[in-house]
């Protein structure tokens, strides 16, 4: 229990010991400490779902586009239950040319900046500084690897690919199904490499079920050789697989 709290999976563990009838071997205490965990996450992420309808909600008044990326699609959409997977910030993608409206729209529902927004961001890093709201911190996304990674991602085609989708009750968009399953792979090999937690891989295991009959398998790996993915594709694959 200590081991999958400290890796943020204690309450995947909770879903799956209860779906496998496997939480009555479990000592009282324990399990009704991974039930309270388990109760407490499903309420801390319908609140945070709340705040990202609000924002979904002034970006759609605005005609601003936005992907929402990882956690916050995935606990809404993919996972079992909203209680299954800890969820941290909410990263959105939204184009570089209109980063600043999207700046203006995190400020007029009372969010704060870590730090100035500068264009100068956009030339050197993926994203800007974290914004946060009553405990809710958000991340724009103009790009999903820093610029001056010698593998960059083409966000051009990433936008071409987004598909629709519903997220905390609003339309929106996500990543196509090979881009989704790759940017979970390389952000927890290539750009974190393993310092995160071991979310990334339940993460790919989860949606790689999810998405079992969307997913074009040749296309995935033409991509993934044409961007010199590899090594790092198969390494989260891999572990994902056997872990």
């Amino acid at each position: 229990l200590a081991l999958a709290a400290n890796q943020h999976v204690h309450t995947y563990l909770y879903w799956n010991l209860q779906r496998l009838n496997g939480l009555s071997s479990l000592p009282e205490a324990l399990c009704s400490r991974l039930h309270s965990d388990y109760i407490i996450n499903a309420a801390r992420n319908g609140v945070l779902l709340h705040y990202v309808e609000q924002i979904l909600t002034a970006f759609a008044e605005r005609n601003l586009p936005v992907i929402v990326l990882k956690g916050t699609y995935l606990v809404d959409q993919v996972y079992p239950t909203p209680g299954a997977r800890a969820m941290g910030d909410t990263d959105l993608l939204v184009p570089p040319d209109r980063i600043a409206e999207a700046v203006a729209v995190l400020e007029d529902l009372g969010y704060n900046g870590s730090e100035p927004f500068s264009p100068a961001f956009l030339t050197i890093r993926k994203h800007l500084g974290v914004f946060r709201r009553a405990g809710h911190p958000v991340e724009l996304h103009y790009e999903l690897m820093d610029p001056h990674r010698p593998m960059p991602v083409p966000v051009v085609e990433i936008w071409q690919r987004a598909v629709p989708a519903t997220v905390a009750g609003c339309p929106a968009l996500v990543l196509a199904p090979e881009d989704q399953l790759l940017h979970l792979c390389v952000h927890g090999t290539l750009q974190h490499q393993f310092r995160s937690d071991m979310r990334f891989l339940t993460d790919i295991v989860v949606y790689s079920r999810f998405a079992s009959q969307q997913l074009d398998w040749p296309a995935l790996v033409a991509r993934v050789r044409r961007m010199h993915w590899g090594h790092c594709v198969w390494l989260a694959l891999t572990l994902a697989s056997r872990l």
